[in-house]
């Protein structure tokens, strides 16, 4: 009896050994290019003249609201193109994930 059970499990283990599998690495993303203090930025909001304000307030504001405003520009820019090469890197990553998926099917 005992013989038989060793003959049976000497036969299964060869038998899925031979049903062995190649398995393949998966790649990790490349992380996207965009340094966390930069997205933290945030846009100023338009300010309001207080009442009684004089012209020179009136200015001031116009300038301080305008330069505002180039800044929330160039930080729109950068987050654009941030987007446009993370979206490069993604392409890139799943052009080898499925040259890798071709070579396993």
């Amino acid at each position: 009896m005992r013989i038989v059970q060793l003959a049976r499990l000497v036969a299964l283990t060869s038998v899925l050994s031979a049903c062995q599998t190649t398995a393949f690495k998966v790649m990790e993303a490349d992380p996207c290019p965009v340094p966390a203090q930069q997205l933290a930025l945030q846009c100023s909001l338009a300010q309001s003249l207080q009442e009684g304000a004089t012209y020179d307030d009136l200015v001031a504001l116009a300038v301080e609201d305008a330069a505002n405003l180039r800044r929330c520009s160039e930080q729109a820019r950068f987050l654009r193109s941030a987007i446009e090469a993370c979206n490069v890197s993604i392409e890139k990553h799943n052009a080898k994930i499925r040259e890798i998926n071709a070579r396993v099917n």
